[in-house]
């Protein structure tokens, strides 16, 4: 009995010191509502959360982002204009050739960068082979034989009411028809040479016409394909380009009016 009622105490002070004492822990005590007897009930505010429990709940967050920043590709602003850059063309302009003038060519001399063309065709040796043999299906020395043959008999028992000179040069640099000066391939394994016709007597009054005719000798030109490249551009390869050449020289009759 002596035990008995020696437990119960223990009991009876341990459910005591609940009662009366200070909640231990990370929890505030809870405040009960005072009752109140002149009006409603009022509940007082919830208590704040104790400051280790938010430091636990921003942990808990951030451990639960930290797997989706991991995974998560983070994608670049998107900039149309870097996306498609401008393609710049060729600085062909930059490297003017000195003989470069009025004309819209210039005939092979001494300044011609032989080294840098030979480098350029050892380097498309395939290339610049398949297009010199498309452009000249008729080796170069035939056609002027042909052309020196042939144009003697067109002045036999007569003149031209324009003269004329005729020239066969080796062009050494000429300039598209975008303006580009550009290097014709010239070497000894890839001659190119054109036919130059340009008015002796250019704006001058056609011979053998009346009086009455106002006339004049005009310049005329034809559009010439030859194989070109860029010495100072080494990764491009030598292409097929358009070139204004002088070719004839004709009579031009302006407009009048008959009485």
């Amino acid at each position: 009995m002596k035990v008995l009622a020696a437990v119960v105490a223990v009991v009876v002070a341990v459910m005591a010191g609940r009662g009366g004492g200070e909640r231990e822990g990370p929890f505030p005590p809870h405040v009960p509502t005072p009752p109140t007897h002149d009006g409603p009930h009022i509940p007082l505010p919830l208590p704040l959360p104790h400051p280790h429990m938010l430091d636990r709940e921003g942990a808990d967050e951030k451990e639960d982002r930290e797997p989706l920043v991991r995974t998560s590709k983070i994608l670049p602003f998107f900039n149309p204009v870097n996306a498609f850059p401008q393609v710049s063309s060729p600085p062909f302009q930059d490297h003017i050739p000195h003989c470069a003038g009025p004309g819209k060519y210039c005939a092979f001399d001494r300044n011609y960068p032989m080294d840098k063309v030979n480098a350029i065709v050892d380097r498309f040796y395939n290339d610049v082979q398949i297009l010199y043999d498309d452009l000249y299906h008729i080796p170069a020395r035939d056609l002027l034989y042909y052309d020196n043959t042939t144009t003697p008999s067109a002045r036999r028992g007569g003149h031209f009411v324009c003269e004329s000179a005729v020239d066969y040069i080796r062009p050494g640099w000429a300039q598209n028809l975008r303006g580009e000066w550009v290097a014709i391939l010239n070497t000894d394994r890839f001659p190119q040479t054109v036919k130059i016709e340009t008015c002796r007597y250019g704006n001058k009054r056609c011979e053998y016409l009346p009086p009455c005719y106002k006339s004049r000798c005009a310049q005329r030109y034809s559009y010439t394909r030859l194989l070109s490249l860029n010495p100072h551009l080494p990764s491009l390869r030598p292409v097929i380009d358009v070139f204004q050449i002088p070719t004839a020289c004709s009579c031009f009759v302006e407009d009048f009016t008959y009485y």
